[in-house]
């Protein structure tokens, strides 16, 4: 995830097995996301450290 103000990264999530093409924020917890990836996988994460 990179800081859209400051353009720098600041969390990597690496466990899809190919090229992740897509991440979607939640709207009722800003803090939960979902990736989709070419695995054919979809990945939840939290956020929060």
């Amino acid at each position: 995830l990179w800081d859209a103000n400051s353009g720098q990264g600041f969390m990597n999530y690496g466990e899809h097995q190919k090229r992740a093409w897509s991440v979607d924020f939640s709207v009722t917890d800003p803090t939960k996301l979902a990736s989709g990836s070419d695995d054919c996988s979809v990945k939840l994460w939290s956020i929060k450290e």
